[in-house]
């Protein structure tokens, strides 16, 4: 492998035809056409470093293989693929009637085994019950001297360790400096089970999105480097499997890490200095968190579709804004090791979670970015098991199996895009990236659940296999739009303008439309975390206001209270190169007063904070209101009134 690799991921063709999509079925649609626009960025990586000795193997049981062959590393080993695991199959998730049995997390074993994957990732040690009976059923399979062991049957495990921080849901103010007492039993636990199951746990990931400002429940780096060394402190050559003893040891080859979104690696704005330097040199390597299919919202400027592809048959439209996607998620992934590499350059990337949902009724789907469906979901998922084999990456898919449980603060959405981020639904239904598998007959004879007659479901096909009818509802990404030719641009007036949505961003705060559906609604009640509130006014694809440089901002604004000791920020973003909030602070004292009367405001766009860093090709919010209660100093909306916005425009 040279030393320096290029990453661009290849068009895939769809060898059929589809009457209903495509102007015509020819060979010059499947092959990448000398005219199509080239949007994709190039990524240049590293290369992935060998690893350091001693390191999770493929070994397990087989205790009398030859070592260090030169291709028994675990990590990165194409013969080894990993995926994301949880095994609750109901809406409820708990340790009693709800908890999986063993019998049924066989059944997935089974179906992850057919599937090519050989390392499952888990996310706590005692939390829940279903971990333990995760490993009972892997060993019930794996190890030579049980009644159900299966010849060649092989499963690893990336253990996950939950870490919070001290009441962090709830109790008391909340301590980052500490992880909580649930944190410390999920510690106490992983080093008992991987002292019960060496052959089979060879990663400890301490902390799942532990450290990533959005978690409600972040700590410091610090308490999760504290955590890191000391599981490293217990490792041993001369480790001796068993916990009758209570030894607290671990074996010399597992690996310890902590996986976290990409900013944290990559020591983006207040993810750098020391702390996390200590924690990139205490780690074995890094396990990365990465979202295209997020940030086709929240960092949504590589998905529209280009003007110049905008002409392009349908599927390829598709097949380049996965491109797209893949290389945003490897950009991140370069940020991550120009840090990491800065620190220690033999410390190896491998990519801890990432996945494509496929429903979506949370603004990825119809009325949002268009982004859940499993033509996506497949592109995306060969795409970047290309790359990851091809760099010695090893990539933990988001995720085996839809589950109901996510998202449970909206569980009675069930289409909400958390709960459908699997492989196979919650029909035994096996979605198209699978399709292939099933048509070789690798599920046969396999079953998940029962019917409501109590017969075992076999596994099919979405869409009973009917490839026009997916292709239907495969969506393209929103269009790039031109410039706005007119000298105003509306928001709402009558109504919300057409693809435009209402988001909520955080803290315990509400945006949603008036009853007739011509104003805003905005709440943002106290709340003890985060220390802010927030909600935006976004359009689906980036607005175009080139033109607008001299223009103005205009709306009306009133509360149902007058808010005289109320400050909060009102303004729009940009993304040409990175988010920037460009607004001034509403409310209280300032020069935008809100009261029960409704006050109409015209604000010069050069008025806003930022605004030489404005870049008005690229609007992700036409309005936003953010609180920054802790950082700035601002203020909750009191619980019970609602600020009402309406007739907002821009005018060049």
């Amino acid at each position: 492998m040279h030393p320096m690799q290029k990453f661009k991921l290849k068009n895939s063709a769809l060898l059929v035809c589809l009457p209903l999509l495509l102007a015509g079925c020819n060979s010059e649609l499947l092959e990448e056409s000398s005219s199509t626009p080239d949007n994709t960025e190039r990524v240049t990586l590293a290369a992935q470093p060998a690893p350091v000795a001693p390191y999770p193997n493929i070994y397990g049981y087989d205790a009398a293989a030859s070592r260090a062959s030169g291709s028994d590393f675990l990590l990165g080993n194409p013969d080894f693929q990993a995926i994301s695991y949880g095994s609750f199959r109901k809406a409820v998730r708990d340790s009693g009637d709800n908890a999986p049995s063993v019998e049924e997390i066989k059944e997935d074993l089974l179906l992850m085994e057919a599937m090519g994957i050989k390392i499952i990732r888990t996310y706590h040690t005692q939390d829940f019950i279903d971990t333990e009976r995760v490993l009972a059923a892997i060993d019930a399979f794996m190890n030579p001297a049980s009644p159900d062991y299966r010849e060649g049957f092989k499963m690893f495990v990336m253990l996950g360790i939950w870490v919070d921080a001290v009441n962090a849901w709830g109790g008391g103010d909340i301590d980052r400096t500490q992880g909580s007492a649930t944190s410390e039993a999920e510690m106490d636990k992983a080093i008992e089970l991987v002292n019960l199951y060496p052959e089979i746990i060879k990663v400890l990931a301490v902390g799942n999105e532990s450290m990533v400002h959005w978690a409600n429940y972040h700590v410091s780096p610090t308490v999760v480097t504290g955590y890191v060394n000391q599981l490293q402190a217990l490792k041993t050559a001369d480790f001796t499997k068993g916990y009758d003893d209570l030894v607290d040891e671990l074996p010399a080859d597992v690996w310890i890490t902590s996986s976290d979104n990409f900013a944290v690696w990559a020591g983006q704005g207040d993810y750098a200095g020391d702390d996390y330097k200590a924690l990139i040199e205490a780690v074995d390597y890094v396990s990365v968190h990465s979202y295209p299919f997020h940030d086709t919202h929240w960092n949504g400027d590589f998905w529209a579709v280009p003007l110049d592809e905008q002409d392009l048959p349908k599927q390829q439209q598709l097949e380049a804004a996965m491109e797209r996607a893949q290389a945003h998620l490897l950009s991140q992934v370069k940020m991550v090791q120009d840090n990491v590499n800065a620190i220690d350059a033999t410390k190896q990337i491998h990519i801890g979670e990432t996945g494509w949902s496929t429903v979506s009724s949370d603004g990825f789907g119809a009325t949002g970015t268009k982004a859940s469906d499993e033509y996506k979901q497949k592109l995306y998922y060969d795409g970047l098991r290309e790359w990851s084999n091809e760099f010695g990456a090893s990539l933990f898919f988001f995720e085996a199996f839809d589950e109901q449980w996510k998202a449970g603060w909206e569980h009675a959405d069930a289409n909400h895009s958390e709960k459908h981020f699997g492989m196979i639904d919650m029909n035994g239904q096996a979605k198209y990236l699978l399709w292939d598998l099933v048509d070789q007959g690798a599920f046969d004879g396999l079953t998940r659940g029962q019917d409501g007659d109590g017969n075992p479901i076999a596994i099919s096909k979405t869409y009973a296999g009917n490839l026009d009818a997916l292709m239907l509802n495969a969506q393209l990404p929103p269009y790039e739009e031109a410039p706005v030719n007119s000298d105003s641009y509306s928001v709402i007036d009558s109504a919300l303008a057409d693809g435009i949505n209402l988001y909520w961003w955080g803290g315990n705060s509400g945006i949603y439309l008036s009853e007739s559906g011509s104003s805003i609604m905005v709440t943002g009640g106290a709340d003890n975390f985060p220390g802010w509130w927030g909600a935006g006014v976004q359009p689906s694809v980036e607005a175009n206001l080139t033109g607008f440089e001299q223009g103005s901002l205009h709306f009306d604004i009133k509360a149902t209270q007058s808010l005289t000791d109320v400050t909060f920020k009102l303004g729009m973003q940009t993304a040409g190169s990175g988010t920037v909030n460009h607004f001034v602070q509403v409310g209280g004292n300032t020069a935008y007063p809100i009261s029960t009367e409704k006050q109409s405001y015209s604000i010069p766009l050069s008025q806003l904070a930022n605004y030489e860093q404005m870049d008005l090709s690229a609007v992700v919010a036409l309005m936003f209101f953010l609180g920054e209660v802790d950082g700035a100093g601002e203020n909750y909306i009191p619980d019970g009134v609602t600020v009402e916005v309406s007739n907002v425009y821009y005018s060049k």
